[in-house]
């Protein structure tokens, strides 16, 4: 499908239900479609509506529609899969976190980003596969940052070649997509925190 249709049938989803009768995020998705390589316009395209309508709820508050804009193309930036699959799995993760990134000055940003660039969930980028699954495995086991499937088998010392490898990578795949969506909160905040910034809000609450 061309890229102009696509976008076209994309944004005409927005004008009727379960979306509101209003601009809502329509113009955000315009915002990031030109920003979005062929795979990334057709995981956008496929997002269920729930998905969608999550950040639609979130913009509808005027103080926080330009937070979520700036942190939601903020996540797209640094990694597009992380952002598009995130929403698919994990909607509120993702507002929350782009929430949170949101209100930074570029400089804090890159800040954050340079904290996270040596953390052991950042290391590998793409998909887990059977190549890298027990490497991951290996650098994660000790912190626990794994599935509690992957960690009984390990901790049960069970032969790793009779291992179910599409079922854990899987489960690893979906686990550290949230972990990481969630330490880029995290870390944003006790960057925040470290340098003595008073206006620490957890995202969802009133300043």
């Amino acid at each position: 499908m061309e890229t102009d249709q696509l976008l076209q049938e994309f944004c005409t989803r927005f004008c009727q239900p379960p979306f509101p009768r209003t601009l809502g995020s329509a113009p955000l998705w315009i915002e990031i479609w030109p920003r979005l390589d062929a795979q990334g316009r057709e995981m956008a395209f496929h997002l269920p509506d729930p998905c969608l309508n999550h950040i639609e709820s979130r913009m509808r508050k005027t103080e926080r529609a330009e937070v979520i804009r700036s942190g939601i193309l903020r996540l797209l930036n640094f990694d597009q899969t992380l952002f598009l699959e995130g929403l698919r799995l994990y909607p509120h993760a993702v507002c929350r976190t782009a929430e949170a990134i949101g209100p930074l000055a570029p400089q804090k940003w890159e800040e954050v980003l340079e904290d996270l660039e040596d953390h052991r969930l950042f290391q590998d980028q793409g998909e887990v596969t059977e190549e890298n699954f027990w490497n991951i495995v290996d650098r994660l086991i000790d912190f626990r940052e794994l599935p509690q499937p992957v960690l009984d088998y390990v901790d049960l010392d069970r032969p790793r070649k009779e291992a179910p490898l599409d079922e854990f990578i899987a489960q690893s795949q979906r686990f550290l997509l949230r972990r990481k969506i969630e330490k880029l909160r995290g870390a944003t905040y006790e960057n925040l925190r470290v340098h003595g910034d008073t206006r620490v809000i957890e995202a969802g609450t009133t300043p």
